[in-house]
């Protein structure tokens, strides 16, 4: 079953900058690339209350908040090691 979870727009650029060295004896050809991408969620249909949601693997993988990027990358703040039991902990 395909949803419809959330809506989104983005925007971007490609650069290609070439150029054919020649030299007497040498000839070579350089091939410069350049690329910027950005999106970010307009709307998300999914009610997340949980900070779990956002960094742990489901079934829909779009990060969900308004204004960031579609699929972006969340953790919990470092807390250091359990000293008890050498977990990590998280904030």
């Amino acid at each position: 079953m395909i949803r419809n979870v959330a809506s989104m727009k983005g925007n971007g650029w490609d650069i290609q900058l070439k150029s054919f060295n020649i030299n007497r004896t040498f000839k070579w050809q350089t091939i410069l690339n350049f690329s910027l991408y950005k999106d970010q969620i307009i709307e998300y249909q999914i009610e997340r209350t949980l900070a779990s949601g956002y960094i742990s693997t489901s079934d829909v993988p779009i990060s969900g908040i308004k204004g960031k990027p579609v699929y972006a990358i969340y953790a919990y703040k470092w807390a250091g090691l359990d000293p008890n039991t050498g977990e990590s902990r998280g904030t």
